[in-house]
């Protein structure tokens, strides 16, 4: 990724709860204010768009946030489905799980997640997780790729 002065990092974030994307978008501006981010409701929508963005040939996102809450296994399903649709694209994927026990995490991982993040309600636990969800996609950036923080 190669931004360009006034070009700001585009994050998918595939989340079937409009109230946790809402507060994932307030959280992460707070954060750091320059990241776009496309909301996708659903994993059939985030699916759809990246057919549409690969078969035009538009920019793909610079990483892909997974919050699906629907029932259990949803995540992994669809970690597989966006893998096989990204035809080994290197984007990264993440997921914002419910626990970071070895049990949540693991099957996420193998499933294609590149990380998995603390989900929390309260702002003093989720905020640090969104820092460290930034710091995860900035070690993955040429050092010319980055924002500015904010």
């Amino acid at each position: 990724m190669d931004l360009r002065p006034g070009d700001a990092p585009l994050f998918w974030l595939v989340d079937d709860d409009e109230h946790s994307a809402h507060f994932f978008a307030r959280t992460l501006a707070s954060v750091q204010g320059d990241i776009r981010i496309d909301f996708h409701p659903s994993s059939a929508r985030a699916l759809l768009r990246l057919g549409e963005a690969m078969r035009s040939n538009a920019g793909l996102p610079d990483m892909i946030i997974v919050d699906l809450k629907a029932r259990s296994g949803v995540n992994e399903e669809f970690l597989e489905r966006l893998r096989v649709a990204l035809q080994g694209r290197e984007v990264p994927v993440v997921v914002m799980a419910r626990s970071l026990e070895h049990n949540v995490r693991e099957p996420l991982i193998a499933a294609g997640a590149d990380a998995v993040f603390d989900r929390s309600a309260d702002l003093t636990t989720y905020r640090p997780a969104i820092v460290a969800l930034l710091d995860f996609w900035r070690r993955g950036q040429p050092q010319t790729a980055l924002p500015a923080q904010g």
